[in-house]
């Protein structure tokens, strides 16, 4: 598992996940500083807020790798966040959650889950 710093590697592994799934790469912009990736496995990011609720978001895996590797590689992102929110003193952890084998590995590391929730984004410049 490599720290995100968004070299052209990480970036075209981070691209080639997010396309095998069906999406596209998310604005690099947008990305915060915490991040995770197992190259062509797993990728995921942790915001972190003036508050102590700490965001997961962007969690990615390819779908041609081993699911034992996938399985692997979400359980080190998991643990790589709750580790950035203990050293920052973060309360919540908070992420919106579509695929349901992610939600069912976030409520296995003790989220709760509720709700249904839609996302709107407005780029400003």
């Amino acid at each position: 598992m490599q720290a995100w710093v968004g070299t052209a590697d990480q970036v075209d592994a981070l691209r080639e996940m997010f396309v095998a799934r069906g999406s596209s790469l998310p604005d690099l912009e947008m990305l915060p500083a915490h991040g995770w990736i197992e190259p062509k496995v797993a990728a995921g990011f942790m915001y972190l807020t003036d508050s102590r609720l700490g965001i997961v978001e962007h969690i990615v895996t390819h779908p041609d790798a081993p699911s034992d590797a996938r399985h692997h590689a979400l359980d080190l992102i998991i643990g790589n966040a709750h580790l950035v929110a203990a050293d920052q003193n973060i309360k919540w952890l908070v992420a919106w959650l579509k695929d349901e084998g992610i939600a069912a590995r976030a409520q296995r590391h003790g989220m709760r889950l509720g709700g249904e929730w839609r996302c709107g984004v407005k780029e400003l410049v």
